[in-house]
């Protein structure tokens, strides 16, 4: 079980309660403790990242972990000490579970925007209107007209399209 897990519940058989602050303390110090890796008392950027990694907080980019050491970094010098990391953990954890939430929505509209897509191409345009909107792109992003599509021309294309796939995505398609 991941330390969030037994920060948000206490396991009691069957039935979960919310973690009291009694329990809540020892197990954050618990963790700062581990993740302060040269046992300075201070966290840097890597070691907090590593925290966030293992208390099960959805990944955050380099510069986003830098900018939380920052806001929590009240001495500004470079590292977060445990009065510090205890004054940014809440905001942290409120900030991770409103990121997910609106990755999950995202998906969602991304999703129903596809179907919507799905279903003009096949219920309200014809056969030969698609074939000329799809010949028109392919035209179009075909920049050296040699009648294919290199790697690059096709990367471009979809990125034109703009229909909300990510660069992996693209690359794996």
């Amino acid at each position: 079980m991941c330390i969030r897990d037994r920060v948000s519940t206490q396991s009691t058989g069957e039935t979960n309660y919310p973690m009291e602050a009694a329990h809540l303390a020892p197990l954050l110090q618990e963790l700062f403790n581990a993740h302060d890796a040269d046992k300075s008392g201070k966290l840097d950027v890597a070691e907090f990242a590593s925290l966030l990694r293992s208390a099960g907080i959805p990944q955050m980019d380099d510069h986003a972990v830098r900018r939380v050491v920052e806001a929590a970094d009240v001495d500004k010098d470079g590292l977060v000490d445990y009065s510090e990391f205890l004054s940014q953990i809440g905001s942290v954890v409120e900030l991770a579970a409103a990121s997910a939430t609106y990755k999950e929505v995202s998906a969602e509209r991304f999703a129903q925007a596809r179907e919507e897509a799905a279903r003009i191409m096949t219920e309200i345009l014809s056969t030969e209107e698609v074939e000329e909107l799809l010949l028109t792109m392919f035209v179009g992003a075909d920049a050296d007209e040699n009648g294919t599509l290199d790697p690059a021309e096709f990367v471009n294309c979809i990125q034109a399209l703009d229909i909300g796939f990510t660069m992996p995505e693209v690359t794996a398609i």
